[in-house]
Parts: structure tokens; sequence; C-alpha cells
């Protein structure tokens, strides 16, 4: 009897356990490029993230918001992708789009940006 309790109260236990874990990596969330990062206090993201509201990009365009600054994961994240584009410190800043090794910086940018892969 003490064998088939075990038998059953295993299984159960290790699943309860390992339901309760958090996992806290990049990895757990699939970002999907492009990347928009941004940050909430920057005054040019809004208007993009504005923009992007406005025509209905989120409906046209796929791709990832990541705010760069809120988690070492993110900010990580941030800083691997400039780094791919073989920005300085000094050219490191938000708004940023990330894609197939590309960044493009700023306002400007980042709305040209949404305009081409919206087809507008």
């Amino acid at each position: 009897m003490k064998k088939l309790i075990f038998v059953f109260l295993l299984p159960g236990l290790i699943l309860l356990v390992g339901c309760g874990q958090k996992n806290t990596s990049t990895n757990a969330v699939s970002i999907k490029e492009p990347i928009f990062f941004y940050s909430t206090d920057c005054g040019h993201c809004q208007k993009v993230k504005q923009y992007i509201a406005d025509h209905k990009i989120e409906e046209k365009v796929t791709f990832s918001l990541v705010e760069a600054f809120t988690t070492e994961a993110n900010y990580n994240l941030f800083n691997d992708k400039a780094a791919g584009c073989r920005l300085s410190e000094s050219q490191k800043g938000v708004p940023l789009i990330y894609e197939n090794g590309k960044c493009y910086i700023g306002e400007i940018e980042a709305i040209d940006f949404f305009k081409k892969k919206a087809g507008l």
C-alpha cells in the first residue's frame, strides 16, 4: 500500500513543485524580430508608439516591444543587439529597432521603418 501511494504521489509532487518555479530568463519570452526597444520616459519613443497606434501598425506588422531598461534581461538584450550593429556607447539609445543585424535609431528612422514594413 505504501508503495502504491508513493507511485501516485511522487509524480504529482514533482508537477506541483515544477509549476511553482518561475523562469525569469529572456528565453522564457519569445522575442521575435523586429524588436522595438523603447523607454517609458522617452518622448521620441512615445511619438513612435503613437504612430504605431494611429496607423494600426500592430495589425500589419509582427514585432516585439521591449522596454530596454526595466530588467537586466531586457537591458542585456538591448546591449547585445546594439553590439551586433556595432554601435558605440554614444550611438546607443532609444527608440531603437533591431532586425536582421541592422539597427534603426531614433524617431524618424523608427517611423520610416514601420511605414515601409506596413506598406504605407
